[in-house]
């Protein structure tokens, strides 16, 4: 029935069957085992603190539970009560009523009726004289507002924000890029929504999913690159379907655009609904090539997204006919290079591109003097063949002969180890003692017999795998 995934520094990943566990107010939870003591528990499979989400049941109880009729109706009367939360409801019946006025705060990023109270909105600028069936249709609406007024924060706070920025004279254009109006959400422990720049949109769109001929894209937590597609979709003759946990995205897109979504548990908040249009949508890639691109947090678990990704593929491969389970939907997953060991160990399928994918929003991975000296450590991880991904020589990357792929500037060909070593933006050395490829900045260390650091301590062996620590010890449940 279970299979234990290795071990994520302290806390272990049980690989289960998400529809027998219980259920948070963000889908189906997680089945974790701590290292240490061998207990099991389930918690939310997207928020890594429980001040963020505060479900956390032990295995045992679970059982105990489902065995006892009355502990399992009350289970179910708060799940109820859970998965219907105020904010979601009201931003769904706000964008299907039929009324003849509606308002718009930007502060609060929330739609306002003429029948509901103003009370809490008193200093900030609406955005007025917008109907229900013009929510419906954003395009429409955008091009018929003149005087626009709008006013973001407040459906994700508690409290009342007394001072709001304010944006006015909003134009249709703009209320097409719902991203450059509302407030990113950068908690890296929930819902880490940095936004790719210009530069990488650019190489993602032009050297990759047009050369490469996709037509049909879904976007899991990559709001700008499917804003993008979706404001030239007629030039690009391309469909893009957005998945996000993030709500907020109802009021702009209509339901065959956006569907909220859970991508650690596979789950859709919409039920069988959102899961039939986004069958459909993968329904029809079989005469028009597509595409998976994933965005996710860095702070969550490889595992969970690895076998989304798999029920993803076999729901690709029943409309392909492909009888083969090795073979995947093509997927592009952003992650950082220090975790390609763990991706490659957990997704084989998936090969690492040197292409440094930058954030406009991020304080250090962007090309900017505020960023890393070597530039973003977030890479592309994809089972597209990887010299069919041209990146731009303009920007320093060239093509490997031997390797068959672009590489970036900083990156040589070495020929002991076969490979183009070189994986953070720094120049690599092989060291022959060693037998593989360091930093430039190492030095081989005869006392403990490998290369460190000149300034290091000969106690911790230099080549074990960091990256499979840096999750979950601070996932506290």
């Amino acid at each position: 029935m279970t299979s234990s995934a290795p071990a994520v520094g302290r806390i272990a990943f049980v690989d289960t069957e998400l529809s027998a566990s219980p259920v948070c107010r963000h889908g189906p939870t997680l089945l974790l085992q701590d290292v240490d003591t061998n207990g099991r528990y389930y918690c939310c499979s997207s928020c890594r603190k429980r001040k963020d989400c505060d479900f956390h049941m032990t295995e045992e109880e679970w059982i105990v539970t489902q065995s006892k009729p009355k502990l399992m109706a009350k289970y179910r009367r708060r799940v109820s009560h859970l998965m219907a939360t105020e904010s979601e409801k009201y931003f769904y019946d706000k964008r299907v009523k039929q009324l003849e006025r509606m308002e718009f705060c930007r502060n609060c990023s929330l739609i306002i009726s003429t029948t509901d109270s103003l009370s809490d909105h008193k200093t900030h600028e609406l955005m007025c004289g917008i109907s229900g069936r013009q929510l419906r249709r954003p395009t429409k609406l955008m091009n018929s507002l003149t005087d626009n007024r709008f006013c973001a924060q407040y459906l994700f706070s508690k409290q009342t924000i007394r001072t709001h920025e304010l944006m006015c004279g909003i134009s249709g254009r703009q209320l097409r890029r719902p991203t450059k109006l509302m407030n990113s959400l950068t908690d890296n422990r929930f819902c880490a929504q940095y936004l790719f720049s210009k530069q990488t949109i650019r190489v993602l769109m032009n050297e990759i999913l047009v050369k490469n001929q996709f037509s049909r894209v879904v976007c899991i937590g990559c709001p700008s690159l499917h804003e993008y597609i979706d404001c030239h979709k007629n030039a690009l003759n391309m469909k893009s379907l957005l998945l996000d946990i993030d709500c907020r995205y109802k009021q702009f897109y209509s339901p065959k655009k956006y569907l909220k979504y859970n991508l650690f548990n596979n789950y859709f908040f919409g039920g069988v609904k959102d899961e039939k249009t986004f069958r459909r949508f993968i329904a029809n890639s079989v005469k028009e090539p597509i595409v998976v691109l994933i965005d996710p947090p860095f702070g969550g678990l490889i595992d969970p997204m690895a076998k989304t990704i798999d029920k993803i593929s076999e729901i690709w491969r029943k409309y392909h006919q492909i009888s083969d389970e090795s073979i995947k939907i093509p997927v592009l997953l952003f992650f950082p290079y220090f975790n390609e060991h763990r991706i490659k160990t957990t997704i084989p399928v998936l090969s690492m591109s040197d292409f440094m994918v930058d954030y406009e929003n991020h304080r250090k991975f962007k090309a900017t003097d505020s960023g890393r000296k070597f530039g973003s450590p977030v890479r592309i991880f994809t089972n597209i063949k990887l010299s069919s991904i041209v990146l731009p020589e303009t920007d320093g990357y060239y093509y490997c002969d031997y390797c068959e792929k672009y590489i970036s500037e900083n990156n040589k060909h070495c020929f002991e180890c076969n490979d183009c070593t070189a994986r953070d933006g720094k120049p690599y050395n092989h060291c022959y003692q060693c037998k593989r490829c360091v930093k430039n900045t190492w030095n081989h260390c005869n006392r403990c017999g490998y290369c460190h650091l000149i300034q290091h301590s000969c106690t911790r062996h230099p080549f074990e795998d960091k990256s499979e620590i840096i999750v979950n010890k601070k996932r506290k449940h």
